[in-house]
């Protein structure tokens, strides 16, 4: 999943034509619909380095509200429920979404699906969003004890 239209055409450029990947021009959220991305500061001075920063997320203090854009988004959840349902289990699942993750492993841990993914890596972002630091707190501890998740918040 890739949001950017930028990012994305540079994405298929690489990896469009490989036969076991998807590419999904959209952001992961917990509901369908459209979304404002929020680019990092950096992008209109230096592309590759400010589209690593872009984000969903209005409260990140490095996005240019000047340079948004308007993406469609998809139910990750609800994503992962019909792969799940379609193959069994699914062997890894990394998240890095620049501060979105808080609400989708919110919603995660709320289901089955975690437990049935053999591995979940995750970059959070609690220096960004110190606002947020008792639901960080509140994944941390639900990822330790509930080793049947196999999550890791600090992979990174």
């Amino acid at each position: 999943f890739e949001p950017d239209p930028h990012s994305f055409a540079q994405l298929t450029a690489a990896a469009g034509d490989l036969p076991n990947v998807t590419l999904h021009n959209a952001a992961v959220s917990v509901a369908p619909g459209t979304l404002t991305l929020w680019r990092n500061h950096l992008f209109d001075s230096n592309t590759a380095e400010g589209s690593t920063g872009s984000t969903i997320i209005a409260e990140n203090k490095d996005r240019n509200p000047d340079n948004a854009v308007t993406v469609p988004a998809i139910d990750l959840p609800a994503f992962l429920a019909d792969l799940l349902a379609r193959h069994g289990r699914l062997a890894f699942l990394k998240i890095d979404i620049e501060g979105a993750e808080v609400e989708i492993l919110e919603r995660l841990v709320q289901t089955d699906i975690l437990p049935r993914i053999n591995l979940t890596v995750v970059e959070t972002h609690q220096w960004l969003f110190p606002q947020w630091q008792d639901r960080y707190d509140a994944l941390d501890r639900i990822a330790a004890e509930r080793p049947d998740l196999r999550l890791n918040l600090h992979w990174i």
